[in-house]
């Protein structure tokens, strides 16, 4: 793919990239996340979970609430200090059916899709409809940051299978860990435009059951204020797919094509 994408203040031209859509994605988790501030005079209203709640009852039944406890640490004259950040209450609505789930915290809105992946018409939508219902929650807001991320997870034939098996050369990472089959990782950040960043990691781990896997993790983040309402939204949304497809173009060899055709290797 070489069209290039507009940058966060250019228009959309209304017609987006051409994307194939694979009957086996290799995607275990694609997250989206929005940030957003609440008008100056405004603070957050624990309510606004139960209100959500209410909204989206029929399709997520279940509510989950979740503490988020950070650590941080500052430099002093005695050293380095660490504190405890106040918890913060995020709430996880999970979908009756699906591998999906949407979360809420103060300034932070996200949606999950979990494997099996749906494909990005289907994550469009879901993002949409939770956007709007948290909208009709909180009245006005804006938003200032968006991430799109997709980690995939790459079966390992065995523990001498080396990375170059499944990807190919790339701009995104060093050429020399293709060579590599364990104990590895490798993290590219940059920034094509001015408030877009990109990041792509690729490491050896493993999955929910244990097994071996090749990690690709693609994260492309914008950072600007925006107006809360969907058309200005998906519109970077859409911008940050592209970015990520671009991405994930880069690294297909013919095995990994026939992994997500057909769904063997």
């Amino acid at each position: 793919m070489t069209d290039p994408v507009p940058s966060p203040s250019e228009p959309s031209t209304g017609a987006p990239l051409a994307h194939p859509a694979f009957s086996h994605p290799t995607a275990v988790e694609a997250i989206c996340e929005v940030h957003f501030r609440l008008p100056e005079g405004r603070s957050w209203v624990p309510r606004w979970y139960g209100d959500l709640f209410q909204r989206i009852q029929a399709e997520f039944p279940r509510m989950e609430p979740e503490q988020i406890v950070a650590v941080g640490a500052t430099l002093s004259p005695r050293g380095l200090e660490h504190r405890v950040v106040p918890p913060i209450l995020r709430m996880r609505y999970l979908h009756r059916e699906r591998a999906h789930q949407v979360q809420l915290a103060p300034g932070v809105f996200t949606v999950n899709e979990l494997s099996p992946y749906p494909g990005w018409g289907r994550f469009g939508e879901d993002l949409k409809a939770g956007w709007s219902h948290l909208l009709a929650v909180l009245g006005e807001a804006t938003v200032h940051r968006v991430g799109l991320r997709y980690i995939n997870h790459l079966p390992k034939a065995g523990t001498d299978e080396l990375l170059s098996a499944w990807l190919a050369e790339s701009e995104h990472y060093p050429r020399k860990i293709l060579g590599c089959s364990s104990h590895f990782l490798s993290r590219f950040e940059h920034n094509p435009l001015p408030g877009l960043r990109l990041v792509v990691t690729v490491a050896d781990g493993t999955d929910g059951e244990g097994r071996p896997v090749f990690v690709l993790d693609l994260d492309a983040i914008v950072e600007a204020d925006l107006q809360s309402g969907w058309d200005c939204l998906y519109p970077e949304v859409d911008r940050l797919h592209d970015r990520i497809w671009a991405a994930f173009d880069s690294t297909l060899t013919p095995r990994y094509l026939t992994r997500l055709r057909e769904g063997r290797a």
